[in-house]
């Protein structure tokens, strides 16, 4: 059956919604770039395995943090109403690599106390 136009549903207005969500990419990509370089530097400081397994975790994290934003970018292009959320498999790449830094961190902390 097809709709006449009195039926048709009016497009969602999303507002300023995808520019704020390009924002937070961004915000969350500049930490990750924090994160990584006072890792690095201290793995330069102290050359421990726990260190450099950190600063190597914070690398991914960065570098799937630069996917999204390249992928959320990519999206806005393509329709700039677009309100689809990052794909699962990088949502968990990031949520994993948050968790393993922290636990990382801990471990790399409490061995130099």
């Amino acid at each position: 059956m097809c709709r006449g136009p009195m039926t048709a549903t009016p497009q969602r207005d999303p507002g300023l919604q995808p520019e704020r969500t390009v924002l937070a990419w961004r915000r969350t990509t500049l930490t990750a770039a924090s994160l990584t370089l006072l890792c690095c530097r201290a793995w330069s400081v102290d050359h421990s395995t726990a260190r450099a397994i950190t600063f190597t975790l914070s690398g991914v994290l960065l570098g799937a943090l630069c996917a999204g934003m390249a992928q959320r970018a990519h999206h806005s292009r393509a329709d700039p109403q677009c309100t689809r959320p990052a794909s699962i498999p990088l949502l968990f790449a990031i949520s994993a690599c948050g968790i393993c830094i922290g636990a990382s961190l801990l471990v790399s902390f409490s061995s130099s106390a």
